[in-house]
């Protein structure tokens, strides 16, 4: 049924070995059972598991890079002083390949994933993590002008709703005296 490659040691089995029931016997045998559905690919699946956490460390390095490039525009970082490798655009790629793969697995979960991203993009969960892993990458500089962007941003939406809070009341006042 087998050859040995060298007597003893290492033995591999013929081509007719892996039909159907030989390969059911391998897996049924085991503790690591992988259930891959289409659309029904259930939470535990170590394919799943696997496509989730790449998912989320494509998400920290692409929302790293579009922050550092929101940093160089604004001019809270000279476009001279840091430049993200061109590399970096493969997790892109990579973040939406993952999505789509999460999408045919099971699309409840996708969504999810996609949500919960959306909120950690908004606070600034993801682009430190995408700092911490790209550290060695870009150094230590481009982690505080990204949060200086952070910080200009909401200051500026804190700002922009207390101009139209009053722009309200103007209004409002306006109406009143009319």
């Amino acid at each position: 049924m087998t050859r040995s490659l060298v007597s003893g040691q290492l033995t591999l089995p013929d081509r007719h070995w892996f039909t159907t029931t030989n390969c059911g016997k391998l897996f049924s045998n085991s503790n690591i059972k992988v259930n891959i559905e289409i659309f029904h690919t259930p939470l535990n699946s170590p394919v799943l598991i696997g496509l989730i956490a790449l998912y989320f460390f494509s998400a920290a390095i692409t929302t790293f890079d579009t922050r550092i490039i929101q940093a160089q525009r604004s001019g809270h970082l000279a476009s001279s002083d840091l430049e993200v490798p061109a590399w970096t655009g493969i997790f892109t790629i990579l973040l939406w390949l993952t999505f789509a793969a999460l999408l045919l697995l099971n699309p409840l979960i996708a969504v999810i994933l996609f949500a919960i991203k959306f909120i950690l993009k908004v606070l600034p969960v993801l682009e430190n993590i995408g700092a911490i892993l790209m550290i060695p990458v870009v150094g230590t500089t481009s982690i505080s002008a990204v949060n200086v962007v952070a910080r200009e941003q909401r200051m500026a939406k804190k700002q922009l709703h207390e101009l139209t809070e009053s722009w309200k009341k103007e209004g409002t006042e306006e109406d009143a005296d009319g």
